[in-house]
């Protein structure tokens, strides 16, 4: 009777401790297998310099057959087989550094309101990403072909396309959370309006949502506060995934804390030639014929001058050439691709679907997955001969602004960084003098930016240096540029000239874009200078913001916009629709806008159409806006005057406020009708949320104790009582 009672005692021992750990929903934190030598602590771009080129997992998790109650029936269900530890290690040691695997989390969704993944998928996609973590690769993890996702309506119905994404990535970042760097989330694989007569080309309003989604995921991900998520590198795209320079250049960076999120990474998609690459309409690819080159060239030379040239680095996450019984061209391009990716930068992620066909424009099968033997290999060896035998970034090494050209001795006449010098002095005189030769520097796009002024230092006279610019057709192309400010230390002086003086004088001379510069002349107005040295000024002196193709000062006070004037970026975990600036009516007109604070909500200033049609070049001007006046409108019906002081004001209550609205071009309304609530009170919740999701679990590791302290009594009492009797 003992022996039975004792026996009962354990088991609702058991049961007890069983019940009281479900109530609090305790689960294992999930590890990564691989725990010894993590990458932390690396900017994207030191990231994205090591990637090298990577291979993509596709027709596989990305595959929308299969049910529910199989977790595996999805990644066979576009007839590829289940993968392997022995797959992925082919590809490994094939040479790519990167895999990237696109997933369709749709099937395994609850539609609930809760969007909760299915756990046991959860746990297979972990398993196929600890095949190649643990073999340190660059793992890209994203959503693909949700449904949810890439709807008809999405220039519309984005918001609640954001309920979703947040719910998911929520779910996704938590789980792989102690993930190092290696782990790269994309938030997006071509996030579409599906089904419309604008599908893969998009409209104002849906590049617009497309910005909101990014920015959603970015927060979501930031704002787990979990393991490596803070430094985790974010991929995200534009429209589509498109190459489209016009919709490249509506991509905006998204926000956390008031600031531009760091480690970001722009996600392109590039099959160029599509005709080539997509198709069967062109069989032969021919790398010295600049036609079928082309759209290659200028879809790497976009995303230096966008990308690149503001810091911002870049990931071609799927390209691929199809079968069509043309192995030697397929060659071709692949080493033309694998040239232009290591000479600038860029990985590219070779798109294998695994369909071994010879036509129809979608025959990716680049290694036989049933055997892991390398399909096409003398198309592999091509891309990768081209990219070992190229320098990472060669091209851009010397089209970026040049690095300090003393470093060994620390030092420098103006502080920035300097593309001439000469300590002993050049002399310069005035254009129409032939005793002495003008200073020619060769020409970098990213010497003549909004955010950027050039500095000149030189000694003699009361003359001051002129700049000219050449292009290689024409010679010199402009007047000859006056300095906007003469700055003087002891010694020298310092000429500066900023970028609105320049970009009338590059217009006034037709020159469109600074690309077609070749080279930057400098002279004296008339009797012998002597110069110096010549630096590029970075005017950042915070994190820098982009958007509508250009990077901005984002320190409070600055403007962005004649008129427009950054008083802090606001985010929130209840961000919603025109609480940041994307830059959408860069390309009609500019537009004048405030923002301000009142009683801790954001309000919107109303917006005027101010200066019309402009470049979208012609940003920057300080003194601009800065005297400009509006009564606007607040939230409440209120009359608010928002002058700059009033601003300033407003803005110094608190750093992470501001808000800056895109709407529709020439809009004047002064009320979205959203209101954000940021009292500390809120704060501190969402702060204590935090630290309980990251702190140790200590109630249920307390319970854990106890219950194997009763079972161990209740051992112990069953054993006494078998040696009583």
């Amino acid at each position: 009777m003992v022996k039975q009672k004792t026996i009962a005692l354990l088991l609702i021992i058991m049961f007890t401790t069983a019940n009281i750990l479900n109530i609090f929903e305790f689960t294992m934190p999930t590890t990564p297998v691989k725990a010894a030598g993590q990458l932390t602590g690396c900017t994207a771009k030191t990231i994205v310099d090591d990637m090298g080129l990577g291979w993509n997992l596709g027709n596989t998790f990305d595959a929308t057959g299969g049910n529910r109650a199989n977790i595996y029936s999805q990644e066979t269900s576009w007839g590829n087989p289940k993968v392997t530890p022995e797959l992925i290690k082919a590809v490994h040691d094939r040479g790519f550094k990167t895999i990237r695997i696109p997933v369709t989390w749709n099937n395994h969704i609850i539609k609930d309101g809760s969007y909760t993944i299915n756990p046991e998928f959860l746990a297979r996609i972990k398993e196929v990403v600890d095949y190649a973590y643990n073999l340190d690769m660059y793992i890209i993890l994203n959503l693909h072909h949700e449904a949810w996702l890439n709807i008809k309506t999405l220039d519309k119905d984005y918001a609640k396309v954001g309920e979703e994404l947040e719910a998911v990535w929520a779910q996704i970042a938590d789980y792989f959370a102690d993930y190092d760097q290696h782990l790269i989330f994309e938030g997006m694989n071509e996030p579409r309006m599906a089904g419309s007569d604008v599908e893969w080309s998009g409209n104002q309003e849906a590049y617009k949502a497309v910005n909101y989604l990014n920015q959603i995921f970015a927060f979501t991900v930031r704002n787990t506060k979990k393991g490596h998520n803070d430094e985790r590198c974010l991929m995200i795209p534009g429209y589509a995934a498109s190459s489209n320079l016009d919709i490249l250049k509506t991509i905006t960076i998204p926000t956390f804390e008031g600031e531009a999120v760091k480690n970001i990474i722009i996600s392109v998609h590039c099959y160029n030639p599509y005709n080539f690459c997509l198709s069967d309409e062109m069989y032969e690819f021919d790398p010295t014929n600049k036609n079928h080159t082309a759209s290659i060239d200028s879809l790497f030379k976009n995303l230096e001058e966008l990308f690149l040239f503001n810091d911002i680095p870049v990931v071609i996450g799927e390209t691929s050439a199809t079968e069509k019984n043309n192995t030697e061209q397929r060659e071709n391009w692949a080493g033309y691709m694998g040239r232009k990716s290591f000479e600038y930068g860029i990985p590219i992620v070779l798109w294998d679907n695994g369909h071994n066909g010879h036509s129809g424009g979608e025959c990716h099968a680049w290694i036989l997955r049933s055997k892991c033997e390398w399909n096409y290999t003398t198309v592999v060896n091509k891309l990768f001969e081209a990219a070992e035998s190229t320098e990472w970034g060669s091209l851009t090494t010397t089209d970026k602004i040049a690095k300090d050209v003393i470093d060994s001795e620390n030092y420098s006449f103006i502080g920035g960084n300097v593309i001439w010098r000469d300590e002993n002095g050049h002399t310069v005189a005035g254009i129409a003098y032939s005793h002495a030769e003008p200073i020619s520097i060769p020409m970098v796009r990213s010497y003549i930016t909004s955010s950027s002024e050039i500095a000149i230092c030189y000694t003699g006279g009361d003359q001051k240096p002129l700049l000219y610019f050449e292009t290689e057709s024409d010679g010199l192309v402009t007047e000859g540029i006056e300095p906007y400010e003469i700055t003087h230390d002891a010694d020298n002086n310092i000429a500066h000239y900023k970028y609105r003086t320049i970009n009338e004088s590059l217009k006034s001379a037709g020159i469109t874009n600074p690309s077609q510069l070749s080279k930057i002349v400098i002279v004296s107005e008339g009797p012998d200078l002597s110069i110096l040295e010549v630096d590029v000024l970075s005017l950042n002196s915070t994190a820098s913001y982009f958007a509508g193709g250009q990077s901005f000062n984002t320190e409070k006070g600055v403007t962005l916009l004649p008129g427009l004037k950054v008083l802090g970026w606001y985010t929130t975990k209840d961000y919603r629709e025109g609480t940041e600036f994307t830059g959408e009516t860069f390309k009609d007109m500019t537009l004048y806008g405030k923002v301000f604070w009142e009683e801790d909500k954001v309000a919107l200033a109303k917006y005027e159409e101010k200066y019309g049609a402009e470049d979208p070049d012609t940003i920057i001007d300080v003194d601009t806006g800065d005297t400009v006046n509006t009564d606007t409108e607040d939230k409440n019906g209120n009359n608010t005057n928002t002058d700059n002081n009033n601003s300033d004001n407003n803005s110094d209550n608190n750093n992470n406020s501001a808000d800056n609205s895109s709407i529709d071009t020439g809009s004047n309304t002064s009320d979205n009708g959203n209101e954000v609530n940021t009292d500390s009170a809120s704060a501190n919740d969402s702060s204590t949320a935090d630290n309980d999701n990251s702190s140790f679990p200590v109630i249920p590791v307390i319970i854990i104790i106890l219950a194997i302290a009763a079972i161990a009594a209740g051992v112990a009492a069953f054993t006494i009582t078998k040696k009583k009797k």
